[in-house]
């Protein structure tokens, strides 16, 4: 079974890497076709990452299919795209190289700031920025391999940066996960953004 779906995973890839043109007439975004693609892109993500497989080959065909579509369409936002396909652009980007989030960064400031994202992406994406460049998080959202939450920088003011950009005090996110889902937060699946909490 794990190897249908990785089966499956790879074909809908490739049929995806095709279909990239269709998104995109060279340069002018097509938003129907796009938004298609990043919701497509969002399953495939999310699929490779509960399969246990490899998922290096997928994210560098993702990353390369959203490159496309920023460039011709800008951030895709929920309010043009909806919020699956916004989470599929943001998903790609989350599990992106350093450069290319470093690149995005901007972009996705501004999605955030005109609440074009919802509130738990940007943190997101700056603390994993942060780890990987091996400094501490702001948001207390990374997590080691084990589940334990990576470094925080000045953790007595933590919850204070929290609420300062949509998020919860840090106790209350690990108890509604846990509750939510019956998992840790370094478990929980993605889908979870998709649902209003």
């Amino acid at each position: 079974m794990k190897y249908l779906r990785l089966l499956l995973i790879a074909a809908t890839s490739s049929c995806l890497a095709l279909n990239s043109a269709a998104a995109l007439s060279g340069d002018r975004c097509e938003t129907a076709a796009a938004r298609r693609q990043l919701e497509q892109l969002y399953v495939d993500d999310q699929a490779s990452r509960v399969a246990g497989s490899n998922a290096v080959d997928l994210d560098s065909q993702n990353q390369a299919a959203l490159s496309r579509i920023v460039k011709a369409c800008g951030w895709p936002g929920r309010s043009v795209f909806g919020k699956r396909a916004t989470m599929g652009a943001f998903l790609v980007l989350q599990h992106a190289d350093l450069a290319m989030q470093r690149t995005f960064l901007p972009l996705v400031r501004r999605a955030h700031r005109d609440n074009e994202l919802p509130a738990e992406t940007l943190p997101l994406l700056e603390d994993r920025i942060l780890v990987r460049e091996g400094k501490p998080q702001r948001y207390g959202t990374q997590v080691d391999a084990s589940g334990w939450p990576l470094p925080v920088e000045d953790p007595e003011n933590l919850d204070r940066r929290r609420l300062a950009v949509g998020l919860t005090i840090y106790a209350e996110y690990w108890a509604m996960a846990r509750e939510r889902t019956g998992q840790d937060p370094a478990y929980i699946p993605f889908w979870w953004l998709l649902d209003e909490h």
